[in-house]
């Protein structure tokens, strides 16, 4: 008969001397260790569900999503009434004008109104349920969300943001002026 040392392999079989190793988790890589680009990475959780940015994002976004579809209820008890405090003073739409509009009628999929009144509304609208069901999933599994990129990426995406906000709003005043 075959005997191994404490922590040896007889015969296929691993000795109950030794735990069985676990799988190596690997920690966050440094800035510079980083590969250039960016990535998405699910680890375990740790801490109560309720204290997690996973938890809070899916309730924001949930919020904002459930708005959009009630949205058109407010909107026939309002009347037709501005909250816009740049559009109140200068009677100019601001770059985020219609954008809650444009939600609203991306969630009913009534996407040419949803253009209409804001450019980037049903991209976003999309974005954010994407993000929704990621961070959705994510709580149900019971994992944490890590996004990483570098900073010149980050610089850069949201340079891209700001010049396509500025573009849909030049656009919007160029053809519809104030009459949004």
């Amino acid at each position: 008969m075959e005997t191994a040392g404490v922590g040896g392999v007889s015969g296929g079989v691993i000795c109950p001397e030794e735990p069985l190793p676990s799988p190596p988790i690997s920690l966050p890589a440094r800035e510079s260790e980083r590969k250039s680009g960016f990535s998405l990475t699910f680890r375990p959780a740790a801490g109560p569900i309720r204290r997690r940015k996973e938890f809070a994002f899916t309730l924001i976004a949930s919020l904002v999503v459930a708005a959009s579809y009630m949205y058109p209820l407010y909107q026939r008890r309002a009347g037709g009434v501005t909250t816009c405090l740049f559009h109140l003073l200068t009677g100019k739409p601001c770059p985020l004008c219609g954008m809650t509009r444009s939600f609203a009628a991306a969630a009913r999929l009534h996407l040419s109104d949803a253009f209409w009144f804001h450019l980037l509304g049903p991209f976003l609208f999309v974005g954010l349920l994407a993000s929704l069901s990621l961070y959705a999933y994510a709580l149900m599994r019971g994992l944490s969300v890590e996004l990483s990129c570098e900073r010149r990426m980050r610089k850069a995406g949201a340079w891209f943001l700001l010049g396509a906000l500025m573009t849909a709003w030049v656009l919007k005043l160029y053809f519809f002026g104030a009459n949004v």
